[in-house]
Formats: C-alpha cells, structure tokens, sequence
C-alpha cells in the first residue's frame, strides 16, 4: 500500500510541475505575440508615415 501511495504522490507531483511548465510556456508567447503586434503595428505606421 505505501508503495502505491508514494508512486501516486510521485506522479502528482509531476503532473503538477508539467502544468506549471506548459502555463508558464503559455504566458510567455502571450507576451512574444504581444511584442509582435507592437512591432508590426509600429512598423505599419512608420511604413505609412513614410510613404513606403
């Protein structure tokens, strides 16, 4: 029995470490995806601005 309580408590540990590693993943593209618009916004404008 504590071998089956400590395999569950091992995976779950896991489990939980991978789910903050893929939410973390996830904010940062939200933040890469964030620069990219910034900077195609931007460089829509300038392109405008321009006359290019």
């Amino acid at each position: 029995m504590s071998n089956n309580i400590n395999f569950s408590t091992s995976l779950n540990f896991r489990m939980n470490k991978e789910e903050k590693n893929e939410r973390q993943k996830i904010k940062n593209n939200n933040e890469e995806t964030k620069k990219l618009r910034t900077l195609a916004v931007s460089t829509n404008v300038n392109d405008y601005d321009t006359g290019e």
